[in-house]
């Protein structure tokens, strides 16, 4: 398993990015998916599933993810369900420090 990592620098104040984050509704802001997550009217919640529908090069196909833990304010931690998949995710926010605000994935 491979460990990937991102980091970018967001100048806004945290709790305006988080409530951006968990909403999603916005997943498509921050995800190359070609629709908007549906069926959600409040925040992600830990236990709630999530369908994606993306386009690779010629075909399209869908991913479901399960949040696992929603810890408010740091970081959301989802798992993709496919068969076979031992993909996981976490979206973690650091404190503004000296270096200012940090997103991890």
């Amino acid at each position: 398993m491979s460990v990937s990592r991102v980091r970018a620098r967001i100048r806004a104040p945290l709790p305006q990015v988080w409530e951006f984050l968990i909403k999603p509704e916005n997943m498509h802001v921050w995800e190359p998916l070609t629709r908007p997550v549906a069926g959600f009217d409040r925040p992600f919640q830990a236990g709630d599933r999530v369908t994606l529908y993306r386009r690779d090069f010629f075909r399209n196909h869908s991913q479901v993810l399960l949040v696992e833990k929603v810890v408010p304010y740091h970081s959301l931690h989802l798992r993709n369900l496919a068969p076979g998949a031992a993909r996981c995710a976490t979206l973690r926010l650091e404190p503004p420090g000296s270096t200012g605000q940090l997103l991890s994935a």
